[in-house]
């Protein structure tokens, strides 16, 4: 099945609202309707797996553009708008785009770049365009057909082109749907951005349900706070960092939202103690605590609302259709309590990385992904994982996870993010060197950090150095940014 098709099904007929907001708000028909003229155009002008770039943030433009690549059996290349111009003609010479759909806004990074780019105005117009009648039944590019590239987050060197099919993204989305019973009923306030796996996995199960979503470009916390309250939204999806936000820069706990059904977080570990304080501070909201990489599509696991408190810091278990293992090094089955790779399997799993056949051999071994995240689980087969099997820090002869460094330092009152990486030393063997975002004075926080520190940790898991910054740098994916972290510890502490 083709993957528009999959998404636009259910709203055939309906004329309910689907993007809500002060700026834009457009109804299922009058979206079927534009995708229909535009999808039309595409398959007139380019043969079936031409690729066309997505560059745009969280728009109107972005949804109808995607939907018609979708539909016209195209390939649609997902690109960071925020990224630098050199950046964005390396991933477009790797992934051999024809086309791009820009916003004028954005579309200045591709001037120097001999290709086709369709803006506003553009679509405007290939959407006043009339199409035969039938066509709207008509869809090219089915199951395992490339549907979707999508670039990890990371460096540019590290960033890998993650290719999805159709029958990929279906299967995630049905099981998504599936856990969080979503409905039409439901509001979606959607702050990730659409270029970013996890922002079109919320585009994807709401569209498909029938239900609305609000668009936003921006992370302030009181216009976010505002549009949850004026909508009625009924959730809202983030990483760490936007729950991070809201709670340590905003005071979205100091409102109610009646509407509000539940918050969903993924993107990466979060602190216990922000769980805890999301979980106690909305008791009739459900948390729903989420895993999930690119690769998959992107979701593998899910922890379910009422086992917040006494599964603490659990990824959960497996999502509907997907089947996770914790291994040895030889592929060996490991019971509660040992530590071990965690591997998945299932439809959602990639096709493979772009033009990289070591690197999808390496990740992708008879038919199971390997997550390369360092695992466990308890006797009742829910998993903890423990951070990346390279991100080890080995400290004074101790392995230490930079997550469970950050898990303990989050909980302190004064900060808002913090990032553990690791220098070499000739001392240790590799010293923690660990940023923090606080508002406080630098002097001032360094004291109370280096007690904080003694207080609850063991020894060869305290920081060496503290550096003290108003805001940590975000990747794309409004992930902390590990690789600039890396690079700034050993600037600030050469060895």
């Amino acid at each position: 099945m083709n993957l528009a098709q999959y998404l636009l099904e259910n709203t055939t007929q309906s004329a309910g609202t689907f993007i809500a907001g002060p700026d834009q708000t457009i109804t299922y028909s009058e979206l079927h309707k534009r995708i229909n003229a535009v999808s039309f155009f595409l398959e007139n002008r380019f043969e079936k797996g031409w690729r066309i770039g997505l560059f745009s943030d969280n728009s109107e433009f972005f949804v109808i553009a995607y939907l018609s690549i979708l539909k016209a059996g195209c390939v649609a290349v997902m690109l960071d708008c925020n990224a630098s111009k050199d950046k964005i003609e390396d991933e477009l010479t790797r992934t051999s785009v024809g086309s791009v759909f820009a916003k004028a806004t954005y579309a200045v990074k591709l001037e120097d770049y001999e290709i086709d780019v369709f803006d506003e105005n553009d679509l405007r117009s290939i959407c006043a365009v009339e199409i035969p009648v039938g066509y709207e039944n008509i869809y090219r590019g089915v199951g395992d057909d490339l549907a979707v590239i999508f670039f990890t987050s990371g460096t540019m060197a590290k960033r890998k082109g993650v290719m999805l099919s159709h029958k990929n993204i279906i299967a995630n989305t049905s099981s998504i749907i599936s856990y969080l019973e979503i409905t039409e009923d439901d509001i979606s306030c959607l702050v990730l951005p659409l270029y970013y796996a996890g922002g079109t996995a919320v585009l994807h199960t709401h569209m498909r349900m029938g239900a609305s979503i609000v668009l936003f470009s921006t992370m302030f916390p009181g216009t976010i706070i505002e549009y949850l309250r004026k909508f009625n939204c009924t959730n809202i999806s983030g990483v760490p960092t936007t729950f991070s936000i809201l709670l340590r820069r905003g005071d979205f706990t100091e409102y109610r939202y009646p509407s509000l059904r539940f918050l969903a977080q993924a993107g990466g570990a979060m602190a216990d103690s922000m769980i805890t304080q999301l979980n106690d501070s909305f008791p009739d909201v459900d948390l729903f605590v989420m895993y999930g990489q690119t690769e998959a599509s992107a979701r593998l696991s899910y922890l379910p609302p009422d086992k917040i408190a006494t599964k603490l810091g659990s990824i959960g278990k497996g999502i509907p259709g997907v089947e996770l293992r914790i291994v040895d090094a030889d592929m060996n089955i490991l019971g509660p309590g040992q530590y071990g790779e965690l591997i998945a399997r299932g439809d959602n799993i990639m096709l493979g990385y772009l033009d990289d056949i070591e690197a999808t051999n390496r990740v992708i071994r008879d038919g199971w992904l390997h997550t390369f995240d360092l695992a466990t689980q308890d006797e009742d087969g829910f998993i903890f994982v423990r951070g990346r099997m390279d991100d080890v820090i080995k400290s004074a002869g101790h392995r230490v996870s930079p997550e469970e460094i950050e898990n303990i330092v989050l909980a302190h009152p004064d900060v808002t993010q913090c990032g553990a990486v690791s220098i070499k030393d000739s001392f240790l063997g590799e010293a923690i060197v660990l940023f923090v975002e606080t508002q406080e004075r630098e002097s001032l926080m360094q004291q109370k950090l280096t007690r904080y520190c003694i207080d609850n940790m063991s020894s060869h898991m305290r920081p060496k150095h503290f550096v003290i910054m108003e805001t940590l740098p975000l990747n794309s994916s409004l992930k902390l940014d590990r690789a600039l972290l890396r690079k700034l510890a050993k600037q600030a502490f050469p060895a």
